[in-house]
């Protein structure tokens, strides 16, 4: 007698990968996996299970693997080409008036500076190669640098610390930083980076804010304003959260609140402030 065949689908790790990624489906499968994994080990108390999650995470490839699916990823909607667009679409991507000069010999015609912008987080050299169009000075740093055009730096360090700047960008990095007071610690020092009229674009996955327990999109958007800024668009797409904020005032983010996730809500992404009310340690 024949044994039956399982109709139980094999579950095959996900491996990381050895040559240039070409599949979207599984550039899409390693980053939500890896949003996942470190997720779940953000929540965990257990030194036993983070131990194992750490394990999970280095057997899909880990972070390296991360950005290689990412820079796939970016290829279907790159954040650079928007972020350079609201640069033209404004005029600033070909510099920012200089200070008057008090010499009596200086040109009637004002001068222009180049246009300060910090990328945080850069998986790739989209935004140098556009920036490099204009009349702009663009620092891109990431933990792991995958170009010697990217300086490797941590944005938290407090040996990291960059002139003001025009610009920031900062996306698909909330949503890597491990804990909710870390999240606030990085806005803080991006609202602290940016002079009034300093622009901040900021990506995060949706579901960070469709599917948080401890925060909703109304109350992350919300950080902004208390913050100072115009949100001059707040664009939602099926996978993604996007702010560009222009700062009109200095605000120090006070009377914020986390606001109400969702009952069962499958993550823990939450944002702390030391002035904010938060149920997200």
């Amino acid at each position: 007698m024949s044994k039956k065949k399982s109709s139980k689908k094999k579950v095959v790790p996900l491996k990381p990968p050895t040559k240039v990624l070409k599949s979207r489906t599984l550039a899409r499968k390693i980053t939500t996996k890896f949003h996942k994994l470190t997720s779940r080990k953000e929540a965990e108390k257990d030194p036993k299970r983070i131990r194992e999650l750490e394990e999970e995470i280095e057997e899909m490839g880990g972070r390296d693997a991360y950005q290689k699916a990412s820079q796939l990823n970016t290829s279907i909607f790159s954040t650079s080409k928007w972020v350079w667009g609201k640069l033209s679409h404004t005029g600033r991507n070909f510099g920012v008036p200089s200070p008057p000069s008090p010499s009596p010999l200086a040109s009637a015609r004002p001068s222009k500076r180049p246009l300060k912008i910090l990328e945080i987080g850069a998986i790739n050299t989209q935004l140098l190669t556009y920036t490099s169009k204009g009349n702009c000075d663009t620092l891109s740093i990431d933990l792991n640098s995958q170009s010697p055009q990217i300086q490797e730096a941590n944005f938290l360090s407090p040996t990291f610390n960059p002139v003001q700047q025009d610009v920031i960008v900062c996306s698909m990095v909330l949503n890597c930083v491990p804990n909710a007071r870390l999240r606030g610690e990085m806005i803080n020092k991006i609202n602290g980076l940016l002079p009034v009229g300093g622009e901040v674009f900021v990506v995060l996955p949706l579901l960070c804010l469709a599917q948080s327990q401890f925060i909703n999109r109304k109350s992350y958007e919300n950080i902004w304003i208390k913050l100072g800024y115009e949100l001059k668009e707040i664009r939602v797409t099926p996978k993604l959260h996007m702010i560009w904020g222009v700062k009109r005032r200095e605000g120090d983010g006070e009377g914020w609140k986390e606001g109400k996730g969702k009952v069962g809500g499958k993550n823990t992404f939450g944002i702390q402030f030391e002035n904010s009310t938060s149920n997200n340690k």
